[in-house]
């Protein structure tokens, strides 16, 4: 009696898989085209314990590979431009977030770090952007706000600045 196992591709379908010895040749070939499952969800879980580990080289490790094997998924690609912007790898992080913003154009998160990604490359105007467009995404989002504050008065944008504090205040407010 053989035994068999489910191996999954990317695109969702799947394959049994031989485990006896005699189709160990068969198997090999299976598995070089087809994956097992990971759950993405499981991986983030735990890059997100390696990161508050200071373990970021072997967070991108892993992201690294998660992607290889999901380039379309935009939760991977956004946990993989917070692990290179905590290394100060602007670029690569600044790639990542604008491919996931590509696949996932809804994900105020994303604008969000890519605004701080900016800011540290002292790119106000764009950085204001992005919280901007953080704020059309998800407007009761307070960190939004106080890095739009930032930006504004870093900028010499006074009323600007106090406008978005106003609002800011509100919100603080409505939340309590």
């Amino acid at each position: 009696m053989k035994s068999f196992r489910a191996c999954f591709c990317e695109d969702g379908s799947f394959k049994s898989v031989p485990l006896c010895l005699e189709d160990r040749k068969i198997a090999l070939e299976c598995t070089s085209l087809w994956q097992e499952p990971r759950p993405v969800d499981a991986v983030i879980k735990k890059c997100s314990g390696l990161l508050n580990e200071g373990k970021i080289l072997e967070t991108i490790s892993i992201l690294e590979e998660e992607k290889s094997r999901h380039p379309k998924n935009p939760e991977i690609l956004h946990h993989l431009g917070t692990s290179y912007h905590q290394l100060s790898r602007f670029s690569e992080a600044k790639s990542c977030y604008l491919d996931a913003i590509e696949l996932d154009p809804n994900n105020s998160k994303t604008y969000y770090n890519l605004g701080h990604l900016y800011f540290d490359e002292k790119d106000i105007k764009e950085s204001i952007s992005c919280f901007r467009e953080s704020l059309v995404l998800n407007p009761k989002d307070i960190d939004s706000w106080v890095s739009l504050c930032v930006c504004y008065r870093e900028l010499n944008m006074m009323d600007e600045c106090l406008q978005a504090c106003h609002k800011l205040l509100i919100l603080i407010k409505i939340q309590r």
